[in-house]
């Protein structure tokens, strides 16, 4: 009887620590795609205007909205860890092909 108590225990204990770590990782992904976009603006921000048109215009649909969201600053952050790593390697795409361009200036 003791032991299943014990277990009960062990059990809650494990699933609040783990539930917090969760959303602690949450957070920080999510504090650190947002610096992330901070950093692709002033990247962008950066170079001369008509090298911002060019960018612009050599995006493709998918790309360019997510751009577009990230300098009007209406980019939508996803909740959870998984979508939040998945926005982070999409903007990693997105931060060396401005970083490829703006080196050809």
């Amino acid at each position: 009887m003791w032991i299943f108590f014990i277990f009960i225990i062990i059990s809650a204990v494990s699933l609040y620590i783990c539930r917090n770590n969760y959303k602690n990782r949450s957070i920080e992904l999510y504090n650190n795609l947002k610096n992330f976009n901070q950093e692709i603006e002033e990247l962008y921000y950066s170079m001369p205007n008509n090298h911002q048109e060019k960018f612009l215009s050599l995006l493709n649909p998918k790309w360019k909205n997510n751009f577009l969201s990230i300098l009007t600053r209406n980019f939508n952050y996803a909740n959870n860890v998984w979508a939040l790593q998945n926005q982070i390697a999409e903007q990693e795409e997105l931060f060396i092909a401005l970083q490829k361009f703006s080196g050809k200036i």
